[in-house]
């Protein structure tokens, strides 16, 4: 297996990441000549926007590449000390394909996320209707953990297209509840073979929460205490739980607990 693995991240192609950064180059080229003759082509801004989003994704993709690369050969010779030397004498080809072709296509300062929201911003002056460019650029604002920015957007966008964002939070909610769904699962049937185990009963009294299930966390908190009395989180998970049934009194009580034992 590590054999494997490491023979399929030295010999991939040349080209896994040079050919999609060509491809990208000649659609920036196509859309920056559009631009030349037509300042207000929104069209060509948004779409050179979303190959520099693109872009990005490759350099995500070279990166863990690299990675991989690198614990290949650690896995190979485990016994190895020097990491950086290690690193620095990688022979993984399509890494130094792929920073060639990219220092060929940017040669500014500007990482491509940064240059897809220049793109998206003019598209935002020239087009504010158009309710995609919005949507785009809130999420690259989400990948950078910008989330004041991410929201603004977010909410614009949804004014413009109030039909896409309800879809959308639909499909977010189900895909929560399907989480929790199987949180729940996978502690249940954990507990058929550990039945004593203060954490898994924690982790069902914290998705009963999500869940909006109080009672049923309250239940769980309890059984995770019953096992684990000096945990002092446990506690103050009850506690919550108990706010949330409007149990002020046991609430108090346990959250004093959970003081007492050293968790805030």
């Amino acid at each position: 297996m590590r054999i494997l693995l490491f023979v399929l991240l030295i010999f991939l192609p040349v080209d896994v990441f040079a050919a999609p950064i060509e491809n990208i180059e000649k659609d920036i080229a196509e859309y920056s000549n559009r631009i030349a003759k037509n300042k207000d082509d929104a069209d060509a801004y948004f779409k050179r926007g979303s190959c520099y989003v693109r872009l990005d994704t490759i350099e995500q993709t070279q990166e863990m590449a690299q990675n991989m690369d690198i614990a290949a050969r650690i896995m190979l010779n485990p016994e190895a000390n020097n990491i950086q030397k290690l690193a620095a004498t990688s022979t993984a080809r399509q890494v130094v394909e792929y920073k060639k072709a990219r220092d060929k296509l940017i040669n500014n300062t500007k990482a491509p996320l940064e240059r897809a929201i220049d793109d998206y911003s003019i598209v935002i002056k020239l087009r504010p209707q158009f309710a995609d460019v919005y949507y785009k650029r809130h999420m690259i604002y989400k990948s950078l953990q910008n989330d004041e920015l991410a929201r603004a957007d977010y909410n614009s966008w949804a004014k413009l297209d109030p039909e896409g964002a309800k879809k959308l939070e639909k499909e977010r909610e189900d895909a929560r509840k399907a989480e929790i769904a199987g949180i729940i699962m996978g502690a249940m049937n954990a507990l058929k073979k550990d039945p004593k185990n203060a954490e898994l009963y924690n982790v069902l009294g914290k998705a009963y929460i999500e869940k909006e299930d109080y009672t049923k966390a309250v239940v769980n908190f309890t059984k995770a205490i019953k096992f684990q009395p000096k945990n002092g989180e446990f506690y103050y998970n009850r506690g919550n739980a108990h706010t949330k049934c409007g149990n002020k009194t046991f609430a108090a009580v346990d959250l004093a607990k959970a003081k007492k034992l050293g968790y805030k």
